[in-house]
């Protein structure tokens, strides 16, 4: 077979598939940041893998509860819409853990300071799920029929390569820079590709 018989990115040659697609490589990029970012700096604040823990569970309860009722919500409901939606809810979150930090109020002063962190996993955690589900259900309306098998692929292998490459670029932020740059980055790449 030769190279230029390969149709692995066809996809691509879509113009609103190639947004979509850069948009939300940005998403993809800035959540996994962001699941680093957090978690170090709950776990600085508390010092607890307990309380750690307790976040991962506090997102990963709302995002399987909402998953049940997603795919009827993405059915009923304009994807770009719910996408927008999720893309505020998750920026709002941000913005209130950024005020508590610039505040002083998210501190070691504040020993009990740490349930914003979690309070906003939990509203992450379902903002995601809208997020994801409507950002998998909007594929077919970007491309052809016989594409949406590739579109889907592309969109699976970029979600796996920015869960690998992007927490490792967040942790080399905090160390060679400082957490504050780490969780603006974050912040402004969310902002940016919603």
């Amino acid at each position: 077979m030769r190279l230029s018989n390969l149709r692995t990115f066809d996809s691509l040659r879509n113009p609103a598939f190639r947004i979509y697609y850069l948009s939300t490589a940005g998403q993809w990029a800035a959540q996994s940041m962001q699941a680093v970012v957090q978690s170090l700096l709950l776990y600085r604040l508390t010092g607890s893998t307990a309380i750690l823990g307790t976040m991962a569970l506090a997102s990963a309860i709302p995002q399987i509860i909402a998953a049940m009722y997603m795919g009827g919500l993405v059915d009923r409901f304009s994807k770009k819409r719910l996408m927008q939606i999720g893309q505020a809810v998750t920026a709002i979150s941000l913005i209130i853990i950024a005020v508590a930090l610039k505040t002083g109020y998210l501190s070691k002063t504040h020993p009990g300071s740490w349930w914003i962190l979690v309070g906003m996993a939990v509203i992450q955690g379902m903002s995601g799920t809208l997020l994801w589900s409507a950002r998998a259900a909007i594929i077919p309306e970007l491309v052809s029929r016989d594409r949406v098998g590739n579109a889907t692929s592309l969109t699976t292998i970029g979600l796996n390569i920015f869960q690998l490459v992007a927490p490792a670029f967040a942790g080399f932020l905090i160390d060679k820079v400082n957490p504050e740059a780490a969780l603006n980055f974050v912040f402004a790449y969310i902002t940016i590709t919603g």
